[in-house]
């Protein structure tokens, strides 16, 4: 098992995941599994913040997408991405989960056509 840690923050329209450690099958999973909590009460913006992830690799990056199927079919909400490396926002630009001319960094990026209305308090406060 890899070592990760998931804390998560509940928004007024959303969840924030914040991942600390390594992104692959197990913590994938945890998240994928945790999240129609959030989205059956109406909460449709899903952000996850990478700042502290080490390493997102190919198995996380596959639960991901379905994540994102989920979210927009199942829900019609976004799957939205913080805090990326370069390295994990061409990874994330290959697959289709944000934009082509996304950027690393701080701003919320996803895959979307609508306005991106969401307020991320600071990472580190909110642990």
């Amino acid at each position: 098992m890899d070592s990760f840690l998931i804390n998560k923050k509940e928004t007024e329209d959303g969840v924030i995941y914040y991942v600390t450690g390594y992104f692959s099958q197990d913590a994938g999973n945890e998240v994928y599994d945790s999240v129609d909590e959030y989205l059956k009460k109406g909460k449709k913006k899903v952000v996850m913040e990478l700042s502290d992830c080490q390493v997102l690799n190919s198995t996380g990056i596959s639960i991901l997408m379905d994540l994102q199927g989920k979210i927009r079919d199942d829900y019609s909400g976004e799957l939205l991405f913080e805090g990326l490396t370069s390295t994990q926002c061409v990874a994330l630009r290959v697959v289709g989960l944000i934009p082509l001319d996304s950027k690393p960094g701080k701003t919320p990026q996803g895959n979307s056509t609508k306005p991106l209305n969401l307020r991320l308090p600071p990472s580190k406060s909110s642990k």
